[in-house]
């Protein structure tokens, strides 16, 4: 049910995102899941499940995201945020703060998501003598495997404070300035001045393989590909320790920081009261009720409408929005276990959870 808040809720999101995505799909192409956002929340199946989580999500995708999400629960979904009907997945990243002066702490207003499904790495072949892609041309000519059921996985981390330019998962971490320039934590600690910030995550895509689906690390069964030729994560082979090349996900949550005056350091801030942003982090819960038909996409469906094996995929044809995406919000704009306020449409004296803020 809408809450009665809801509303105030609602002027948080500054518009239907989806931006449909009409390049037709091949090997080495992006497919693109729009997603406007399903809830505002303290809650996290993966790392607090049955819980309240340690600070608020912004959270895109299936309605049958809860507290706790045993494998199968994704496919319970009656409806979902995002534009794609098989997919019921769940995808989430921390919310971002402004503080105008200390002690007062509002929500960022957030227009939405999209979550890019990449075809950019291949599975481990030590016969190649090398830790790059090298067939095909274009240069690959195998699709990676989707995502197997009961899927979960989680890239970044909130306790990050420093960055390591070295370290491919830290480079996976990005704050993006009006769609030009990435940086590894928000813009604002540099003197820059931007008017839209989108928190970018790339999630590992080489796995262990079997059944190791999400270990309790829920990280551990992911790594990012070699760089020895890419460098970064286009055409990276994935290494022995994980074998195995996943479809890559790439996440933007797109921020309207256009009237936020001053953004020098500590006045954004992630919901946990990091204000260096290099905590931004993401999450993963697999929902794809024919993931086969995903691979299919860049296998088969080459032109996206009239090619024979584009039937098998009609649901994902670009532009085509799920018949139930105008989903009700999941959950009243507040915190789960109290009801306090979160900060949206309003301000607050603290972040929910009770983050401290460095001065």
């Amino acid at each position: 049910m809408r809450s009665t808040s809801s509303q105030a809720l609602q002027s948080l999101l500054l518009t239907t995102f989806f931006p449909y995505f009409t390049k037709a799909q091949q090997l080495s192409a992006t497919f693109t899941v729009n997603c406007n956002i399903l809830t505002f929340h303290r809650t996290d199946p993966i790392i607090y499940p049955n819980t309240i989580s340690n600070h608020v999500h912004a959270v895109v995708g299936g309605n049958a995201f809860a507290e706790y999400m045993a494998p199968g629960d994704p496919l319970t979904s009656t409806g979902t945020t995002c534009d794609k009907k098989l997919d019921l997945s769940n995808y989430w990243e921390p919310l971002m703060y402004h503080q105008p002066t200390p002690g007062v702490f509002e929500a960022v207003p957030i227009s939405g998501a999209a979550i890019y499904y990449e075809n950019n790495v291949c599975d481990y072949d030590n016969k190649t003598g090398g830790g790059y892609c090298t067939n095909g041309t274009p240069w690959k000519e195998t699709v990676s495997q989707p995502f197997p059921d009961g899927f979960r996985m989680v890239a970044g981390s909130p306790l990050r404070r420093e960055y390591n330019e070295s370290d491919i998962a830290e480079r996976a971490i990005n704050i993006r300035c009006d769609g030009q320039v990435a940086y590894p934590g928000f813009p604002g600690k540099q003197g820059i001045h931007c008017n839209k910030l989108r928190a970018e995550v790339t999630m590992p895509s080489c796995w262990v393989g079997g059944d190791n689906v999400d270990p309790p690390d829920h990280s551990s069964h992911v790594t990012y590909p070699m760089t020895t030729y890419a460098g970064n994560f286009n055409m990276g082979m994935c290494p022995s320790s994980h074998p195995h090349s996943l479809l890559s996900l790439f996440y933007e949550f797109e921020y309207d920081v256009s009237s936020i005056t001053d953004q020098s350091d500590g006045k954004l801030l992630w919901a946990f009261g990091d204000t260096t942003g290099l905590g931004l982090h993401g999450d993963f819960i697999s929902g794809w009720t024919n993931s086969k038909a995903l691979q299919d996409t860049y296998s088969t469906c080459s032109d996206g409408s009239t090619n024979a094996g584009c039937s098998q995929v009609t649901a994902l044809k670009p532009g085509q929005v799920n018949e139930k995406s105008d989903v009700e919000l999941l959950h009243p704009p507040g915190d789960a276990e109290t009801g306090k306020a979160i900060g949206i449409g309003g301000t607050i004296a603290a972040l929910p959870g009770d983050h401290k803020v460095p001065s």
